[in-house]
């Protein structure tokens, strides 16, 4: 067994946040989401480096936005976004990663296909995927992801947690369900018809329950949320229910923790001592045997000695998300650093996969290649050729 796999990240701010602080991409610091000496110590592999708008903060911020209640608290909704500023600063956003693209001398790339990241992951350069967190920089005509997909596009949330042109994104809300209100609209509906035919991955999360269930019917792709947790464990609206981590599983699909305590938490509170235990909880194991298509929850800490075991949940961990807004900058202390966020996850999802096979007698997936590769179906997603042919690579992971 290898044991430093490549780490895959399902979702980072660092093309958002590098501009806020003084430093750049290539010098080791101590705060925001990534710098390559960190990353090269952690055994990053890549990761999805999203573009993201933020409201004005003369507008909407989260703390002036947040109130707390009995049970928890509540955020109220940001205001939509113009496209104008939208297109404006998501392309100002994508610049700024080609131009760490530019001088990183080749230690990362952007990728556009499957066989770039499988090259990138054997050669120990960052696999950067090229995501928009929020689609209002895309008109209803849908021009504008066309020319973003030509420049390297290949991962698409169509909303954060407002509403926009596409749908409605989930509300910042604990205790709450993620059926927040109405589906995609018709704009939205052709919006992931069109990344289907494109090749670009429809992210999952900050979308409502109903926009979740109208992308799984339009879509032929494995069904993916890259920063959601497990609304059982921790019923907070940005969390899945159990209804639709079954629906991700089914498809083949993939979710990457959350490890933003506020999802981890039963209590949804904002605490950096939050147990590892709590961690594990949300790390899934893998499928149970090589054919099955069941998977079950299992935590080595809680689940194993209480002997409880749910069939049917999906929580794959090959992405793995440190999301750090604002609002949400609350991370477990162990993992305070970005390298060691990335040597712990690995070791939380071996102790998990350990303990199944103490458990269950089970052969499982070694960690012979990337996290990302045991998971072929979602590569497909992405398409062979930087412009798009239509065939989708197999892969042999």
């Amino acid at each position: 067994m290898n044991e430093n796999p490549p780490i895959f990240d399902g979702h980072n701010d660092t093309v958002t946040k590098l501009p806020l602080q003084e430093r750049g991409f290539f010098e080791r610091g101590n705060q925001g989401h990534l710098d390559l000496p960190r990353a090269r110590e952690g055994g990053l592999g890549g990761g999805f480096f999203a573009c993201y708008v933020p409201n004005p903060r003369n507008e909407w911020s989260e703390e002036t936005a947040i109130s707390f209640t009995k049970e928890g608290h509540e955020v109220a909704p940001a205001p939509p976004l113009s496209t104008d500023r939208a297109l404006r600063k998501t392309l100002a956003a994508v610049a700024g990663l080609f131009c760490i693209e530019d001088e990183s001398e080749n230690a990362l790339k952007v990728t556009r296909t499957a066989t770039e990241i499988e090259q990138c992951l054997q050669e120990g350069t960052v696999a950067a995927v090229l995501h928009v967190e929020g689609a209002e920089a895309i008109g209803p005509e849908l021009h504008e992801l066309e020319v973003l997909y030509r420049a390297g596009l290949r991962s698409i949330g169509p909303v954060w947690s407002r509403s926009n042109i596409f749908g409605h994104g989930v509300p910042f809300r604990f205790p709450g369900s993620p059926d927040t209100g109405p589906g995609l609209t018709e704009a939205g509906k052709r919006l992931a018809r069109e990344c289907d035919r494109l090749g670009v991955l429809v992210d999952l999360s900050h979308l409502n329950e109903r926009g979740f269930w109208d992308v799984a019917e339009l879509t032929e792709k494995p069904l993916v949320a890259t920063h959601s947790n497990a609304h059982a464990l921790c019923p907070a609206t940005r969390n899945l229910t159990d209804r639709q981590l079954d629906a991700i599983r089914d498809s083949g699909g993939m979710v990457g923790v959350n490890f933003a305590v506020a999802f981890l938490r039963e209590d949804g509170r904002e605490e950096p001592d939050t147990p590892i235990s709590e961690t594990n909880q949300a790390l899934y194991s893998n499928r149970t045997h090589e054919q099955s298509a069941q998977y079950r929850t299992l935590d080595p800490q809680t689940h194993l000695d209480s002997g409880h075991t749910t069939p049917g949940r999906n929580f794959l961990t090959a992405l793995t998300c440190h999301e750090d807004l604002d609002l949400i900058k609350n991370l477990p202390t162990y993992l305070e650093s970005q390298q060691e966020q990335f040597k712990k996850t690995i070791q939380l999802i071996q102790e998990t996969r350990h303990s199944q096979r103490a458990h269950q007698g089970a052969r499982l997936p070694n960690y012979e290649e990337s996290l990302i590769l045991q998971n072929p179906q979602l590569l497909q997603i992405l398409p062979p050729t930087r412009l798009g042919r239509r065939v989708f690579p197999q892969t042999t992971a």
